[in-house]
């Protein structure tokens, strides 16, 4: 008598039977439509010139089965189309434009060689325009602190980016910020300030930022910085930020110098007499001679 629980041959054997006619019908779509150059007016797969002109099977295959099926079918759908391929040759054309599979929005694409070049690229482009360069720890930012940071500063003249040691190496050599480079170690997160008058708003003038700026100080997430080519440690960071703006100094220093000028006619008037005297006969003097 057969006992339940022993294992069910009849339907192992069917499975493995049906594994094996599908590997069976991939072989043969395959080896069919291998060398198949398919051609249409909306679809046309392009090579570049110096890498192995190879089309995996699976594309072969869904082209067949569109040409037989008919542009309705589900093989034609647009979430069919496979876009985890690893050929990084192949081009899809569609109404006259050359899209390569491995575009921004495919997963994993800041890990392969063109989204490195991107984001090196981007990051010259800020540094162009940043006047202070901080470094923070990222390993003392919470994911929380991570997106106050992101939500409270203001975002066209402050930036936060988190880039790999070796990328932010080759971004930030031949500019004013190169200096960093023996100090890029451990994970880091990097604040762009590209205003001046913003390095004080950075961290307290914000309202909202404001109560949060006891637990960032406490936490000590504030490595260093890089200012007018000068590395600034945490302390020399600290006092930096807290300084006022630029225009509330240059106003100090507009109001002094009205002041100065308006003390010169009241200093003048003020000259002890004999002084004057003395300086009246010596212009005496010299028109007589």
């Amino acid at each position: 008598m057969h006992s339940p629980y022993a294992p069910n041959i009849t339907c192992a054997k069917r499975g493995s039977i049906k594994c094996l006619s599908l590997a069976l019908l991939m072989y043969f779509l395959y080896t069919t439509f291998m060398c198949i150059n398919y051609i249409d007016k909306n679809f046309e797969w392009n090579y570049k010139s110096d890498e192995a002109k190879v089309v995996p099977f699976i594309l072969s295959a869904r082209a067949a089965l569109i040409k037989a099926k008919g542009e309705g079918t589900f093989w034609s759908r647009k979430y069919a189309y496979p876009y985890f391929l690893n050929n990084r040759s192949v081009y899809y054309k569609k109404n006259g434009r050359d899209t390569c599979l491995h575009s921004r929005k495919c997963s994993g694409y800041r890990n392969t060689r063109e989204g490195k070049d991107e984001t090196i690229r981007k990051i010259k482009r800020i540094l162009k325009v940043t006047k202070l360069l901080i470094q923070l720890n990222s390993f003392k930012l919470t994911p929380n602190m991570r997106m106050d940071l992101l939500i409270n500063l203001p975002r066209p003249h402050v930036r936060v980016h988190m880039v790999k040691n070796t990328l932010m190496k080759l971004a930030v050599q031949k500019t004013p910020f190169e200096a960093i480079i023996p100090y890029l170690k451990e994970s880091n997160m990097y604040m762009f300030i590209m205003n001046e008058n913003y390095i004080s708003f950075t961290l307290y003038g914000n309202k909202m930022f404001s109560s949060l700026y006891k637990e960032y100080k406490t936490n000590n997430f504030i490595k260093l910085s890089v200012f007018e080519n000068t590395i600034l440690n945490k302390t020399e960071t600290e006092n930096l930020i807290n300084l006022k703006s630029y225009s509330y100094y240059f106003g100090h220093v507009v109001n002094r110098i009205n002041k100065i000028i308006s003390d010169i006619p009241t200093s003048i008037m003020q000259i002890p007499a004999s002084i004057a005297r003395g300086i009246y006969l010596h212009t005496q003097k010299e028109k007589d001679t």
